[in-house]
C-alpha cells in the first residue's frame, strides 16, 4: 500500500510541475533578454 493516495501524488506531481515550467520559463526569457533587448522591448513590451 503506498503512503498518499494515487490523487495526492498526482497533485503533488503537478504542482512540481508548474513550478518547474515557471522557473524554466523565467531563466529562457532572462537569457533571451540578455542576448537580445531589442526583440523585448519591440514585440514584448510595445
Amino acid at each position: 500500500m503506498t503512503r498518499f493516495p494515487k490523487i495526492a501524488q498526482f497533485a503533488i506531481m503537478l504542482a512540481f510541475a508548474c513550478l518547474m515550467a515557471g522557473i524554466y520559463g523565467v531563466i529562457l526569457h532572462q537569457v533571451s533578454y540578455t542576448l537580445g533587448a531589442d526583440y523585448f522591448h519591440n514585440y514584448k513590451f510595445g
